[in-house]
């Protein structure tokens, strides 16, 4: 039986999810692309060398990798959300809303692992090396006969590093760092960015998610709605699960902003108030429609 009319996103709710991600990315453009950290920041330090020595040298080079991978993720977590907003706007199918919402939320997560606040020099150099195996050993795969000699160089550069600083390797074709510094899977990524950020409805949003991408029965039954024709029945947006993804994606994008405002040491009191009034709002809309 289908849901209840009521059950679906109407106009307005379309309108008040695409003007709150405008803003959002609107109020993160100041700070996306900025290449250079200020000099008493965290990412300064970690990415200045200190005396010179092989070890020394290699944790500047991939730390500073970890910072700039941080912020390729970051910039396509924004462009997924402009995408988000065409999806809202431009176009009447349900799945890939959520497929690219997904996406977003899993680039912020990527991003924020290779950000966090918590962790050495060294433990960032790592996780700058282990991004490069992985996405690097990834692009082995593509045959490309005028690339391939650089990637491997690359990777040549980067087992050596891994050494150095005293990590274990796989003996995968492309070689990768094992636990418990080991990239991390998307669904494991994802998790810990959801935790601190969506509180009771984290584990609600990636199942919903993860459902609708991957095209699992439950994930896709949720969207069903019977033909007006009563003939059988096609795909809509139920308005709980599109408020619960797209705001989440937004909570998590400003999240990750937040975390590479900080490192790269810039004047974040404006971005501070803004994120968070628009954290609020995005938990009241949430809280009002689910």
């Amino acid at each position: 039986m289908s849901p209840p009319s009521d059950a679906f996103v109407t106009d307005e709710t379309t309108l008040q999810l695409t003007l709150l991600c405008r803003e959002c990315l609107q109020a993160a453009e100041p700070w996306l692309g900025l290449s250079e950290p200020s000099e008493d920041s965290q990412a300064a330090s970690d990415c200045a060398p200190g005396d010179g020595t092989a070890l020394d040298l290699a944790t500047a080079r991939w730390s500073g990798t970890a910072y700039m991978c941080a912020e390729l993720q970051l910039q396509a977590s924004a462009d997924q959300l402009m995408g988000l907003v065409d999806i809202l706007t431009q176009s009447e199918s349900t799945l890939p809303l959520f497929t690219i919402a997904r996406s977003s939320i899993e680039a912020s997560a990527r991003a924020l692992w290779l950000l966090d606040p918590t962790i050495s020099r060294d433990q960032r150099a790592i996780r700058g090396l282990a991004e490069t195996l992985y996405s690097w050993g990834e692009q082995q795969r593509i045959p490309d006969p005028e690339g391939s000699a650089e990637n491997q160089d690359l990777i040549t550069q980067a087992l050596d590093a891994a050494r150095l600083l005293g990590c274990e390797l796989t003996k995968a074709p492309v070689p990768q760092i094992k636990e418990p510094q080991r990239r991390p899977g998307a669904t494991a990524a994802m998790e810990t960015l959801l935790a601190p950020v969506s509180e009771r409805f984290g584990s609600a949003s990636q199942n919903v998610l993860s459902g609708a991408t991957h095209a699992t029965v439950y994930g896709i039954g949720q969207h069903l709605a019977d033909r007006d024709d009563k003939r059988g029945v096609v795909f809509r947006r139920r308005s709980d699960s599109v408020v619960l993804a797209v705001a989440t994606v937004c909570l998590s994008f400003s999240f990750a902003c937040t975390n590479r405002i900080e490192r790269f040491g810039a004047d974040a009191s404006a971005w501070r108030v803004r994120s968070e009034k628009m954290d609020q709002e995005w938990r009241d809309l949430f809280n009002r429609l689910r």
